[in-house]
C-alpha cells in the first residue's frame, strides 16, 4: 500500500474561505473517512490545556473532549476511545493521529482528511507531525471573504464601526494566505524564514 494512500489531508484557508465545500468535495470522492467538524485541536485545545503530556492537563483536557461537539460528531464509544486515548497523549498531533484514526476504522478507511481552517497556521507542525500529509489551501477573493467574515462578527475587531471590521476581515484573509503562501514557499526551500 502507497505512502500517499495513507497519509492525512489537511483542507486549510481563511475562515470563510469555502474550506467546507472543499472539505465536502474532496468527502464525495468515497475514499476518506467522514468527519463533519473541526478538530480544532492546535488552536483551541493547545491553548486552553497547555501541555497534555502532563497528567493533569490531559485528565481536564480529555474530560472535556468527550463531552465536546468535536467528540460526538465522531460517533466513537467514549469508554472505549478514552481507554484508547491514554496511550497518545504525548502532543497534540499524536492525539489527531489517533483520535481520526479511530474515526477511518470504525468507517472502514484507510484514509482521513481533516477540515480546520485555522490549521493553515500549523501547516509546518502538521508536516513534521505527519511526513506524507497533503494540504488543500483554500483561497477565495479576499473581498467576498471580509464581508462574510462582518456579516458573521468573525472579525476580531472590538468595534462596531462596520469599516473597521470589514478591515480586521480582510487582514485576517490577508494574513492567512501569506501563511499559506510562506508556508509553500518554505517546504519548496525558496524561503528560509518562517
Amino acid at each position: 500500500m502507497s505512502a500517499l494512500y495513507d497519509s492525512p489531508v489537511f483542507v486549510v484557508g481563511s475562515a470563510r474561505s469555502g474550506t467546507t465545500l472543499m472539505y465536502s468535495i474532496l468527502m464525495s470522492s468515497g475514499e476518506f473517512a467522514l468527519y463533519q467538524a473541526e478538530t480544532l485541536l492546535l488552536e483551541v485545545c493547545q491553548v486552553k490545556y497547555g501541555n497534555i503530556s502532563s497528567k493533569k492537563n490531559y485528565e481536564r483536557f480529555i474530560k472535556d473532549w468527550l463531552q465536546s461537539k468535536q467528540f460526538y460528531r465522531s460517533n466513537l464509544d467514549p469508554a472505549e476511545f478514552k481507554q484508547g486515548a491514554r496511550n497518545h497523549h504525548d502532543n497534540y498531533f499524536e492525539f489527531m493521529r489517533y483520535f481520526m484514526g479511530c474515526i477511518a476504522e470504525q468507517q472502514g478507511k484507510k484514509r482521513w482528511a481533516e477540515q480546520t481552517p485555522g490549521h493553515i497556521f500549523h501547516m509546518g507542525a502538521l508536516s513534521n507531525s505527519f511526513p506524507g500529509a497533503k494540504f488543500i489551501h483554500v483561497v477565495r477573493d479576499g473581498r467576498d471573504v471580509a464581508v462574510s467574515r462582518r456579516k458573521l462578527g468573525w472579525t476580531g475587531a472590538r468595534s462596531s464601526d462596520p469599516l473597521k471590521n470589514l478591515i480586521c476581515g480582510a487582514k485576517s484573509w490577508e494574513l492567512a494566505v501569506k501563511k499559506g503562501a510562506l508556508a509553500v514557499q518554505c517546504k519548496n526551500g525558496r524561503s528560509k524564514n518562517g
